[in-house]
């Protein structure tokens, strides 16, 4: 096993490879091509101030998108869902699917890997449909792809699920080859050699990082050289040569100090190595992990024996659950709407009648009551109907039976003070799931609204042909990992959703806010 040291090398490695996959390659797209020096301010201003054609629109979404995506992650992002809203309104399927892209790559940045994994689905379908539309190329096609399956691998590999990083870069691999984008190989085989030999896979290791020396020569770039020299460097250190490493590794620093844009951050890195090497080869012993290894197997096949015993019985207890479950559902609908139906007609008639009753004894009630008295019960009875119009509206309210779940949350939030919401790509889906959905949504903005004392709470609904989202998020006061991991309320929550095939995930820092998403598949009517 690799020390630390050497797992630290490998993620600043990984950071490089990702940057020259997004620069390196060509797109049929141009304005894909570089995205640097975009001069964003300017962007602004063009898009907010002159009439664009849908193309010109796209483009100038791209460029702000790209371009604010080193130095302004949020304006980055709420670039890329304009671009997708318009994207989709004109059949724009690669701006599409780049967009989505790029949001996924925000999310597993900063480690929200299963909602990256959401976007990259979406970003998949749209990849799909331009295979549909005349105006791509298969060069285009291809380009998309493969960078989209280096995202998903990235993702993977920082999850420690290195075998299936290693599918998706193969199958990116196979499409590099193709189209001879050679520099992106290299890195690419580099890659694979470090999954591989996490994989303890030193056979398969070895030939991957001689490959990605062989292009990296070919293609005379100093800092490919350098980079794809890591690899040989990284299975001399797994084969305790700690002497042939040092040399290889200082060939490296070599090619680095050439590569003068690189220079300063990595230089850093890998002088530090230099310096470990020389410790070690200095002082370097043989370590025997074979007990080590016999203890983990054994633990596993415990772990194993036991979850096979328990796992029959836990399926019986899921399924009682799951019926459980959907039966609360049911009655709480159905008791919302009655709860509803009688505050409506029957508390609402007999305020309606109290009013009536005090106008028609008016001229009775001013000679023994002032009339600035009288015009105040006025004001309290007119609040207390509103009040409970409204609250009656929203245990189960009529849009949401007429026009749909959009048309629900988007009557809620407005009436709802603090709170915003916005939806992309709604289509009507399975009425008992939309009222299920409206529900869930209801209870975390009012728990959003008496625990968070936020000032902004946010409603999102994103749907596609598969896949319903909905996230809730405030700038409150943040949850407790106690609260997140035991709250009673958000655990009926998952299991409401849970019924649905759903996921529910909590990201909340105290202080900060909370992040709450929910996924599900689409259920059409």
């Amino acid at each position: 096993m690799r020390n630390n040291h050497t797992q630290f090398m490998n993620k600043k490695l990984w950071g490089m490879a990702v940057l020259l996959l997004m620069i390196g390659q060509s797109s049929a797209f141009s304005q894909y091509g570089d995205h640097r020096n975009r001069h964003e301010d300017s962007l602004e201003v063009v898009l907010h101030t002159q009439e664009l054609t849908p193309q010109e629109k796209v483009r100038t979404l791209s460029n702000l998108m790209w371009g604010f995506l080193q130095t302004d992650g949020e304006k980055s992002k709420r670039y890329a869902w304009q671009l997708i809203e318009h994207a989709q309104k004109y059949d724009f399927a690669l701006a599409e699917s780049d967009a989505y892209r790029i949001l996924g790559q925000h999310e597993y940045a900063s480690g929200q890997h299963f909602r990256a994994d959401s976007l990259f689905q979406c970003s998949q379908r749209a990849i799909e449909k331009m295979k549909t539309l005349d105006e791509y190329t298969e060069s285009d096609v291809d380009n998309m792809q493969s960078t989209l399956w280096g995202a998903i691998a990235n993702n993977e590999n920082v999850q420690g699920k290195s075998a299936e990083a290693i599918d998706h870069y193969e199958k990116m691999l196979n499409l590099l080859i193709k189209h001879n984008w050679k520099e992106n190989q290299a890195i690419l085989f580099y890659n694979i050699g470090e999954l591989y030999l996490e994989l303890k896979d030193l056979e398969n290791a070895t030939k991957s990082y001689q490959k990605a020396e062989e292009i990296a020569e070919a293609t005379g770039d100093s800092l490919i050289l350098a980079i794809t020299k890591k690899g040989t460097v990284s299975l001399l250190i797994a084969q305790g040569e700690y002497g042939k490493a040092l040399e290889e590794s200082r060939q490296s620093l070599e090619y680095f100090q050439r590569h003068r844009e690189e220079r300063e951050s990595e230089n850093e890195v890998l002088t530090t190595q230099v310096e470990a090497l020389e410790k070690i080869n200095s002082q370097a012993h043989t370590i025997n992990i074979i007990g080590y290894i016999l203890v983990v197997a054994l633990a596993c096949v415990i772990v194993m024996a036991f979850f096979l015993m328990k796992q029959q019985k836990k399926r019986a207890e899921s399924e009682k659950k799951l019926a459980e479950i959907r039966a609360t559902i049911a009655g709480e609908t159905e008791e919302r709407t009655r709860l509803a139906k009688d505050l409506h007609d029957g508390i609402g008639s007999m305020l309606t009648a109290v009013r009536i009753n005090l106008e028609s004894f008016q001229q009775h009630l001013t000679d023994t009551m002032p009339g600035e008295s009288l015009e105040q019960t006025y004001v309290v009875l007119d609040k207390a109907r509103t009040e409970l119009r409204r609250v009656a509206h929203h245990l189960m309210p009529d849009a949401l039976q007429k026009n749909g779940l959009d048309a629900a949350l988007s009557d809620f939030c407005r009436c709802t003070p603090k709170v915003n919401y916005f939806s992309t790509g709604y289509k009507p889906m399975d009425s008992e799931m939309e009222k299920m959905l409206y529900l869930v949504t209801h209870e975390l903005v009012n728990n959003a609204l008496k625990h968070a004392n936020a000032d902004n709470i946010e409603v999102q609904l994103l749907q596609d042909e598969q896949q319903i989202s909905i996230t809730v998020s405030d700038d409150g006061c943040g949850m407790s990992k106690e609260t997140v991991d035991r709250g009673m309320g958000l655990n009926n929550i998952k299991e409401r959703i849970a019924v649905y095939s759903g996921r529910m995930s909590v990201d909340s820092v105290q202080g900060e806010g909370t992040e709450i998403l929910i996924t599900l598949p689409y259920k059409g009517i």
